[in-house]
């Protein structure tokens, strides 16, 4: 498993994000913010994971949104999600006061003692009234962020397949660096 900065230099990078093995080649690493967010701009992956999901656009909570609205809506928070991300990342003007603990909160609101593992698992989400894209992350003991992988959210609490597959990418994630002694941005990149 390796680790790539997402939009700046590595020494002074907050936002990372796993290049999973299975991801990459000889050639070419492939982090996984990069990959989810080149798929969520793919129009006709979108059009059929809505179709796949109809029934959950249906949901009340969506209070009676078009698919090729919740297309839109997706789309639009894409591209402001990230831009926002590298705006923080590299202290655009405009968000100098805003950090990523900002944007990426505790994934569980009640954690008790028990799970205190689970205390730096993070989701992150654009500034959207309920915003349908999460990026789930971890947070190093410096502060850096480590994005583990993402998920179109349908439902008004995220079950399910998709979801279980990144809360088990998550503990992946936790196990590989707390085996490998990891807990800040300088042992993603030594």
């Amino acid at each position: 498993m390796e680790f790539q900065s997402i939009f700046t230099i590595e020494n002074r990078a907050n936002l990372w994000a796993v290049c999973y093995p299975e991801d990459c080649s000889a050639k070419e690493k492939i982090d996984i913010f990069s990959k989810k967010f080149k798929l969520w701009a793919n129009t006709e992956y979108i059009q059929n994971y809505l179709k796949d999901n109809e029934k959950k656009i249906l949901d009340p909570f969506w209070e009676g949104i078009s698919p090729d609205e919740a297309l839109d809506q997706i789309m639009d928070e894409r591209l402001h999600f990230e831009n926002e991300l590298n705006s923080i990342e590299n202290n655009v003007p405009g968000y100098e006061d805003i950090t990523l603990k900002d944007i990426f909160k505790p994934l569980h609101t009640n954690i008790y003692s028990l799970n205190w593992n689970k205390e730096q698992h993070r989701k992150g989400k654009p500034n959207f009234s309920k915003p349908m894209i999460r990026l789930y992350a971890i947070e190093l003991s410096d502060g850096t962020i480590v994005i583990t992988g993402g998920a179109i959210k349908l439902t008004k609490k995220m079950i399910g397949d998709e979801f279980d597959i990144e809360m088990k990418n998550l503990e992946r994630v936790q196990i590989y660096l707390e085996q490998e002694g990891i807990n800040s941005k300088e042992g993603l990149f030594y």
